[in-house]
Formats: structure tokens, C-alpha cells, sequence
């Protein structure tokens, strides 16, 4: 019991860290993105290469955790709604952001066939404004599941 609570802090931690980092470079990038002349620098997207790793381990740690958690709430035997949609909510649109997420990486790091395709940076403004605010909301419940049961 004791090596998962540690583990659920752990990350807890790590997608706090990763949540800080998203929101963070999201709102600085547009200062670092093209220089006074409207060249584009490189260093603001090489930032976003570096971030995006971290950001595909949040995501699994994320649906992880959200899929323990649907689990555990299945298993309860629980009829709360609100706790109900909150698993569920937070589950699904860790996959869904996911699937957002995986294709427009490849094509931004040229992997494979996606390579041929410009990464589409109206996804990257939905996936970098929802994974903070998914990944702060779950690090929170793991950091202190007493939470999840009391909302």
C-alpha cells in the first residue's frame, strides 16, 4: 500500500512538472518563435521537440491513472454520478487528447509517413491548453485520492 502511494505521488509530481512546462512554453513561445525581423527562430520549437517527450510520458502516465481510477471506481460498487462522470471525464479525455496528440507529433518530428504532412497548429493550441489543465486536475488526485471519493 505504501509503494503506491509513493508511486501515486510520483506521478502525481511528474504531471505537475509536465503541466508547468506545457502552459509555460505555450505562453512564452510566441516570444521566442521569430526574432525582429519575422525570421523564425529555432530554439522555439526545438523547446517544443524537448517538451513534447514528456508530454507523450504524461499521457500514458495519464491514462494509466485515469484507467486505475475507472477501475477502482467500477469495482466500488458505487452509484455516485458526480464521482462517475469524474473518472470517466477524465479517462476518456485523456485518450482523446492521445489520439490528438500522437499524429501531430510525428508529423512535427518528420517520423514515417507523417513526415509528408505539416503538423496542424490549431491541434497544438487545443492539445497545449487542455493538457495542463487535465494533467493539474489529475496530479491533484493522486497526490490526495481522498479527493476523487469526496467529490
Amino acid at each position: 500500500m505504501l509503494e503506491m502511494q509513493a508511486m501515486r505521488k510520483t506521478m502525481s509530481v511528474y504531471l505537475m512538472l509536465v503541466s508547468l512546462a506545457v502552459a509555460g512554453w505555450f505562453m512564452l513561445y510566441p516570444f521566442y518563435s521569430h526574432d525582429g525581423d519575422g525570421q523564425s527562430i529555432s530554439l522555439g520549437l526545438d523547446v517544443w521537440n524537448v517538451i513534447n517527450w514528456f508530454m507523450f510520458i504524461g499521457l500514458v502516465v495519464s491514462i494509466v491513472a485515469a484507467l486505475a481510477d475507472k477501475r477502482a471506481y467500477s469495482s466500488s460498487g458505487d452509484s455516485d454520478l458526480s464521482q462517475w462522470f469524474t473518472v470517466n471525464l477524465t479517462f476518456y479525455a485523456a485518450v482523446l487528447l492521445f489520439m490528438a496528440f500522437m499524429p501531430n507529433w510525428f508529423a512535427a518530428a518528420g517520423w514515417g509517413n507523417a513526415k509528408h504532412q505539416d503538423p496542424d497548429g490549431t491541434v497544438w493550441h487545443v492539445i497545449d491548453t487542455i493538457m495542463p489543465v487535465l494533467f493539474t486536475t489529475q496530479a491533484v488526485r493522486l497526490w490526495n485520492p481522498a479527493k476523487l471519493k469526496s467529490s
